[in-house]
């Protein structure tokens, strides 16, 4: 093998040690390259969706503030990964922002719950795809200590992103990984215009504030307005908390010594033009 990329719970942990680096039989023939991709790993709500108890404010914000984030990326990603600290727009693009409130806090968690004035009478139900699974039970386990009760529905990838698309999906996981290395890229997918089927509003969320802000966004060449824009955005979405946020994706690519000059992208484009053996 000259080179190998990503990253599966079936066999991360014959590869990688606990935090992240190569276990120590293939240190001699291969080395481990880990970089930041412009990937946000996320659970979406569809804050449409008046049947389900997600349609209320306090009680997305409960959810989205039980979530240990850290131990996901200890224990379940072998320190692949950055904890969400922030806004939809991942570390490493100027339009990261972090977060106005603390993103796992117990406390804070218990507190909107009880706002949302929400008592359950069946379970929250949260649909994935296999490769997610210990993820989401990671999530269903931290919003039980809280009092939410979730089932996990496991899916196939095709249904799930039919299901999303048509808004049959009130919770469920989901993924955005930049076309290009701007913020924009990211704002585009709550962008009222581009509520699913017709974009990658899969949150089905809409504001005419921030949609004029958006649009602003568009048209803005001059760096410290388009940053002050991001951050009026990204607040006005952690207010509404249409979404979990999850972490901030890295990739991971091992490759043989005696491959080098191999070049990888914050978009993960591999570049082989100067690649040697």
């Amino acid at each position: 093998m000259d080179l190998f990329t990503g990253l599966e719970s079936s066999f991360k942990d014959e590869i990688l040690t606990s935090k992240g680096t190569l276990k120590s039989k293939y240190t001699q023939d291969f080395v481990l390259n880990k970089s930041p991709f412009l990937n946000t790993e996320y659970l979406a709500f569809n804050i449409e969706d008046k049947t389900s108890p997600v349609y209320d404010v306090n009680f997305r914000k409960a959810i989205h503030h039980s979530i240990d984030r850290v131990k996901m990326i200890q224990y379940l990603r072998n320190g692949i990964g950055i904890p969400a600290d922030g806004g939809f727009c991942p570390k490493g693009l100027p339009s990261y922002h972090k977060a106005w409130e603390k993103p796992y806090d117990v406390s804070l968690a218990k507190e909107y719950l009880k706002k949302s004035n929400i008592i359950q009478d069946k379970p929250l139900l949260l649909t994935t795809t296999s490769n997610y699974l210990d993820l989401c039970i990671l999530v269903q386990k931290n919003c039980a200590e809280i009092g939410v009760d979730i089932k996990i529905d496991v899916v196939p990838s095709s249904l799930l992103k039919q299901q999303k698309s048509a808004g049959d999906l009130a919770f469920f996981r989901s993924s955005w990984i930049a076309d290009y290395p701007d913020g924009e890229n990211y704002m585009a997918c709550f962008y009222g215009a581009n509520k699913a089927p017709n974009g990658p509003n899969y949150t089905r969320y809409v504001d005419a504030d921030f949609d004029a802000r958006y649009e602003q966004l568009l048209s803005e060449t001059i760096p410290a307005k388009r940053m002050a824009l991001f951050a009026a955005l990204q607040h006005k979405l952690e207010i509404a908390q249409p979404y979990v946020l999850l972490f901030y994706d890295e990739s991971i690519w091992i490759r043989s010594k005696k491959v080098t000059t191999v070049r990888v992208n914050a978009l993960n484009h591999l570049d082989l033009r100067y690649a040697t053996k």
